[in-house]
């Protein structure tokens, strides 16, 4: 958990607590830093003892002047994977509202107004739907799903004249992968090629799924932050350019020259398409061509030697 303070106008003295710092987290941290946002003070959160959270926030507070009016706040966190059963997923979300409901009791009751921003999953939502639109509705399939709906929900029934909601609905996101973090799909067939690993798929070569470079989320939230839009609270970010494990497997081997093994396990689970159209996009968002996020794993994986 961390607190910016905006140090350039028009966004000086401007407040954001990012709550999560793992793929997607980490990206807006780096988007706010190139922001002249200033990192006021990080608590790590100890997720097994929420009741820790508490005192956390009372620091976070401490670094708040007393004319503060208002404050964003970012959730950008989970534990649990795509596949995590229902008991996980319940757990996650009891912890989830108990974080929440603290800080609106904490802030709100103090007279700072609240805007949050939650990272939602488009990818999870729509699992099997193809050529989502903004008419589309959410047909969940798995736990990850419902839980994501009903945190939905959650920050819907908070909604007051002093606390508003974004929701962000991302497909499937990939980017740089830290050491002690979770692999994602792309990241894992960059970095076992240049090792000359094989990479091991729970999916089919067919399978066609829309992947989404972090950086081009983190930059739209981000400016979504700083000069806020009203005309609607929940959007979906997508790449609108479905691709599947062979063109990905191909565009690597062809790019780097570089021998990509690969070795597929049956989960029918996880054979449902899942294609966004460009309509479903929010005005401003761009997203960067798959062979230039690629490259930057490729060399990031080459400069870092994390592979």
């Amino acid at each position: 958990m961390i607190l910016f303070r905006g140090q350039q106008k028009p966004y000086c003295d401007g407040k954001v607590l990012l709550i999560g710092h793992g793929l997607i987290g980490s990206a807006i941290r780096n988007v706010l830093l190139k922001r002249k946002f200033n990192q006021i003070i990080r608590c790590e959160i100890d997720w097994k003892n929420v009741k820790t959270f508490t005192d956390q926030l009372l620091l976070i507070k401490n670094h708040l002047q007393n004319n503060e009016d208002s404050m964003d706040v970012v959730w950008a966190a989970g534990k649990a994977g795509f596949d995590a059963c229902s008991e996980v997923m319940a757990n996650e979300y009891a912890v989830f509202e108990t974080i929440i409901c603290r800080i609106v009791d904490l802030f709100s009751k103090q007279g700072i107004d609240l805007n949050f921003h939650f990272i939602s999953s488009a990818g999870a939502l729509f699992e099997g739907q193809t050529n989502v639109t903004r008419a589309s509705e959410p047909t969940p399939q798995r736990p990850y799903a419902f839980l994501k709906i009903k945190q939905e929900e959650f920050f819907h029934h908070l909604i007051n004249d002093n606390t508003t909601c974004n929701i962000y609905r991302l497909s499937t996101v990939f980017g740089y992968t830290q050491p002690g973090k979770r692999f994602g799909l792309i990241s894992t067939m960059v970095y076992n090629a240049i090792k000359k690993r094989e990479t091991i798929i729970d999916g089919n070569y067919n399978t066609m799924r829309d992947y989404i470079w972090v950086d081009n989320v983190a930059d739209y939230i981000v400016r979504r932050l700083l000069k806020p839009d009203y005309s609607s609270n929940i959007v979906t970010l997508a790449s609108c350019r479905p691709m599947n494990i062979f063109q990905i497997h191909k565009l690597i081997e062809n790019t780097f020259d570089i021998r990509c093994m690969i070795r597929f396990v049956s989960k029918p689970s996880n054979f449902a398409h899942n294609t966004y159209s460009p309509i479903v996009l929010p005005s401003g968002f761009k997203s960067s061509p798959m062979i230039l996020n690629i490259q930057k794993i490729y060399h990031y994986a080459i400069h870092c030697g994390i592979y």
